[in-house]
């Protein structure tokens, strides 16, 4: 990776997305482009209190991709069909609500706080438990075919496999068929 990719890389990170750089947390970098690192492979390392998507990707996934950020990734209303890119470890909450996900492949593997994901029917729920640190997931934006008490049962048989990885995904399969969520019994 040369210096003039990691430059392309940097500014579509700045024209994609937003930073709240809280340059009192780190006082040991010196610049901003310290605090937005790109590693060999092009992956971005993002020191922030909190990384937002701040227009829309017309291709319907991420501009860049990301290896870590250090506080919340925000990437509502971005038009993404896919979390691809997205970093394998967040620092606090993960936000992805408000987007026509055709799946969840590409959600990060550690986040050390809440995730809001958008409900959908034929939406692939298993790599739910691949997801570990997480301390509640939540269901966000425009839910239509979803009704409280069934939005209750859903995220309770999430928590119930939290943690669990892939060796809880046939039974998490199995109990989503059983409370009729079969369509969500996949990756």
């Amino acid at each position: 990776m040369d210096e003039q990719q990691a430059r392309l890389i940097r500014t579509t990170f700045y024209e994609y997305f937003e930073s709240d750089l809280d340059y009192g947390f780190y006082e040991d970098w010196e610049k901003e482009d310290d605090l937005v690192q790109v590693e060999p492979d092009g992956r971005l390392v993002v020191k922030s209190t909190e990384v937002k998507l701040k227009k829309q990707c017309p291709s319907g996934m991420l501009p860049v991709r990301f290896r870590s950020v250090d506080g919340g990734f925000v990437i509502t209303n971005g038009n993404l069909q896919s979390l691809e890119g997205c970093p394998e470890e967040v620092g606090a909450y993960f936000e992805a609500d408000t987007n026509p996900l055709h799946r969840l492949r590409g959600i990060p593997r550690r986040v050390y706080g809440w995730v809001v994901i958008p409900y959908r029917r034929d939406l692939g729920l298993l790599p739910l438990l691949t997801i570990e640190g997480w301390s509640r997931i939540k269901f966000g934006g425009e839910i239509t075919d979803l009704s409280d008490g069934d939005q209750n049962k859903l995220l309770g048989l999430i928590r119930k496999y939290q943690d669990t990885g892939r060796n809880g995904m046939i039974p998490f399969a199995a109990e989503l068929h059983k409370i009729g969520f079969g369509s969500n019994a996949k990756l």
